[in-house]
């Protein structure tokens, strides 16, 4: 065991390692043969808590097997689980914020169609009535009080 826990010892451990990986760059070695499957990963769990402890974070992974080997599977990422849940907030926050410019320049266009719209309805009022005075011989005209 102990000749296990220093080949492990000198694997680049990091909080993000998992055990399928280290596993396979460990397999020729004959510390790792020696070993039954579950003290080999009853022994990387306790170097990677130590690892974790050093790096302050809280376990990536952890790993279930069957009784078929070393077969392990990753169950939960809880760095991970975190990270995504961040990001969703994030996205939600840049979509709120996306959604209510939105808003905000479909009511400006609203106003900007209404101001031209009573722009054109005055400009075809005044076009008309330049017409009818047309019609009616007259060339200009001086409103009186």
């Amino acid at each position: 065991e102990q000749a296990f826990l220093e080949l492990l010892a000198r694997q680049p451990l990091t909080p993000e390692s998992v055990w399928p990986r280290v596993r396979a760059s460990l397999v020729d070695e004959p510390q790792y043969q020696a070993l039954t499957p579950a003290r080999r990963r009853e022994l990387f769990g306790v170097v990677m808590k130590g690892v974790m402890d050093a790096a302050g974070t809280l376990p990536t992974s952890s790993v279930e097997s069957t009784d078929a080997g070393d077969a392990a599977v990753p169950v939960v990422d809880l760095n991970r689980i975190e990270t995504l849940r961040r990001e969703q907030a994030r996205l939600r926050a840049e979509y709120d914020d996306m959604e209510r410019k939105l808003r905000e320049m479909e009511r400006s266009m609203r106003e900007r169609e209404l101001r031209s719209a009573a722009a054109a309805g005055v400009a075809a009022e005044a076009d008309a009535a330049s017409r009818q005075d047309l019609a009616d011989g007259v060339l200009f005209s001086f409103d009186q009080d």
